[in-house]
């Protein structure tokens, strides 16, 4: 590998996201075209079709599990198996723009060690979500005694050696909050930048 250029690993997770997923490949593929990177698609039991398409779509690697676990673990699995300087993981459903990933390799540039995302405009969401995730993200920020936006959002990434130190545990969705107590909790340098987002 190149040592001017960092290898990064971008995760997909999948779950029947047959509609979506070809285009999101490609679009990740184009956007971190001047980079080292490795995508890495992790599908949770689909029954469409999904990971036959991410393969035809050009990913570098798919991992399948049968039956549906939970985003978590299967997101975890698939961090053991990554080779990137970096690790960044992004929803399917094209919620949050691949474009975006530079902002990411940017920040880890700049010495960020964890870098999550922060959705702005809430407006394309639920009101339900969005009262859900404000939330959440003021209980998490009160819990740490640190400011954090944006808790759930689907668009998160570490160093590789950081992201393998958190050690997680939540099966579900949950493990989005986990990465960023234990980030906070463990001391790491973690940067919040505002993103793209868009209503499913």
């Amino acid at each position: 590998m190149d040592k001017k250029r960092p290898l990064i690993s971008i995760i997909i997770p999948t779950y029947h996201e047959a509609g979506n997923i070809e285009e999101m490949v490609k679009r990740t593929k184009e956007s971190t075209r001047s980079y080292s990177t490795e995508i890495i698609v992790v599908d949770g039991g689909s029954k469409d079709g999904t990971p036959d398409i991410a393969e035809k779509a050009g990913a570098n690697k798919v991992i399948r599990f049968p039956s549906k676990r939970g985003k978590g673990i299967d997101l975890w699995e698939a961090m053991q198996t990554a080779k990137g300087d970096y690790i960044i993981e992004i929803d399917a459903d094209l919620q949050f723009d691949p474009e975006q990933i530079p902002l990411f390799v940017k920040a880890f540039q700049q010495g960020a060690e964890v870098v999550i995302a922060r959705r702005d405009n809430y407006k394309a969401s639920p009101l339900w979500r969005t009262i859900g995730n404000r939330s959440l993200s003021l209980l998490t920020t009160i819990v740490l005694m640190y400011p954090i936006h944006d808790v759930l959002a689907g668009f998160k990434a570490a160093r590789r050696e950081v992201m393998l130190s958190l050690k997680l545990q939540e099966k579900g969705f949950m493990y989005e909050s986990e990465i960023v107590v234990k980030a906070v909790r463990m001391g790491y340098k973690l940067v919040q930048i505002p993103v793209k987002y868009k209503r499913r």
